[in-house]
């Protein structure tokens, strides 16, 4: 079964990729002129760079830039804009994680932001981490940064974080999950993306998930959207594996919430222009008396709370691995700054061989605790026990080559970071420190 002729439509023209770096309050008024200076002296691959009539419906004026992707036979072309600061978006209660209060007061007492906009290619990753770059290049200090596609403000050292880095961003990095629900833990939530549309793939629903399991639900809807972010989108109504035991399918928003008999969030009289389209509501298949049944990814929550195996890529575990190394002396930085009993959890992940490898990638991932390092080692305890690796055992205690590393992460009273969103964890700290 392919996809519905409508998705389809919807798929083959997705939206531009738009990001709008607010400036902070009391900064001079950027010209054209000085635009077109810094993005003419970046490296950033821009070939060509030229003012034209605005387009964008808020621009003081609007530069086109032409420039040169990895992966596209052809030049690809950028917009950038100067518009007076969006306070209107600047609102609370939207997702958002390391934006402060006085991120958003300041926000809104700001004049002007730059936006930018490029439409996302085959390779939506790259291209987006270019994009970032093209912004960073022409706004190095920004107050906010709003990603207009996925409707949320990120603070304005992420986008130095992601654009100085050789690495692309995480995929999650492309799209944000908004949780719509009551407060209560056992009343029915509705999870939904923001933000995929731009990489021309169909964003996704999960409905009646306790909030008790939100968190749970929207790591397995991360991974779901890494894989058809990398793979493609399988057929609606055909399974699809996500992890060991983990079994999904997807229907059109519309037949998904026929098929749910959902009359809680994410039903009907939620759908408005910007939740309906393109959308992909996820189901755990069973088979009934009657057929086919439909139930709610919260049937998997006991098997997500046992931390289950979910199939990560080859290109997606290559890039996290480049990014824990890179970032590595930040983990260890902070490593030796908060180690503190219980309170502090320092993890890495390590790629064993598997028994029997056939080549350089059969590896199994498993994490350790880590409780000391030297020069190329960790001294760690192995925290889950190896399906294929007979020389590992859970609970043990020795030390592990580094050369082995495919991610980190940090879990404390602030959350839980890892190399893609270790700034946030620093500026946490960093606040914390000026408040004493």
């Amino acid at each position: 079964m392919g996809l519905p002729p409508e998705f389809q439509g919807a798929l083959d023209d997705p939206p531009s990729s738009e990001l709008i770096a607010v400036l902070p309050p009391g900064s001079p008024t950027p010209s054209v002129s000085e635009a077109l200076a810094l993005l003419e002296e970046s490296r950033v691959g821009v070939t060509r760079v030229a003012p034209i009539a605005p387009e964008h419906p808020r621009a003081r004026w609007e530069v086109e830039i032409e420039l040169e992707l990895p992966g596209r036979a052809e030049p690809a072309l950028a917009h950038a804009w100067l518009e007076p600061a969006p306070r209107e978006l600047l609102v609370e209660g939207v997702p958002w994680r390391g934006v402060t209060p006085e991120d958003l007061d300041d926000g809104r007492s700001s004049s002007w932001a730059v936006g930018l906009r490029l439409a996302l290619g085959e390779h939506a990753l790259v291209d987006y981490h270019f994009q970032t770059r093209l912004l960073f290049a022409l706004c190095p200090e920004p107050l906010l940064v709003l990603d207009v596609n996925a409707v949320t403000p990120r603070p304005g050292h992420w986008l130095r974080e992601v654009a100085e880095a050789k690495v692309p961003p995480s995929p999650s990095t492309l799209f944000t999950i908004h949780d719509v629900g009551d407060d209560s833990k056992e009343g029915p939530h509705w999870l939904h993306t923001h933000g995929l549309d731009r990489c021309g793939r169909v964003e996704l629903d999960a409905l009646a998930i306790p909030g008790e399991v939100t968190g749970l639900v929207g790591q397995l809807m991360n991974s779901v959207a890494a894989m058809f972010l990398e793979q493609g989108i399988p057929a609606p109504d055909e399974p699809f594996s996500i992890g060991q035991d983990l079994e999904l399918v997807w229907l059109p928003w519309a037949e998904g919430i026929r098929k749910a008999k959902n009359d809680g969030p994410g039903g009907k009289r939620d759908r408005d222009e910007s939740h309906c389209g393109a959308r992909a509501v996820l189901f755990v298949p069973k088979r009934g008396l009657l057929g086919k049944k439909y139930e709610s990814l919260a049937l998997l929550s006991p098997i997500l709370e046992e931390n289950p195996l979910l199939y990560v890529s080859a290109q997606e575990t290559e890039r996290m691995a480049l990014l824990a190394s890179e970032r590595l002396p930040r983990f260890f930085s902070l490593f030796d700054r908060c180690l503190d009993g219980e309170r502090w959890l320092f993890l890495v992940k390590l790629g064993y061989a598997v028994d029997g490898a056939e080549n350089d990638r059969d590896r199994e991932h498993l994490w350790f605790r880590v409780h000391g390092h030297r020069p190329g080692e960790v001294d760690a305890t192995l925290l889950n026990a190896p399906y294929r690796v007979a020389q590992l055992k859970e609970g043990d205690r020795a030390h592990h080559p580094l050369e082995l590393l495919t991610d980190w992460a940090i879990l404390c009273e602030h959350g839980r970071f890892d190399a893609d969103t270790v700034g946030e964890l620093e500026r946490a700290l960093s606040h914390a420190d000026q408040m004493h």
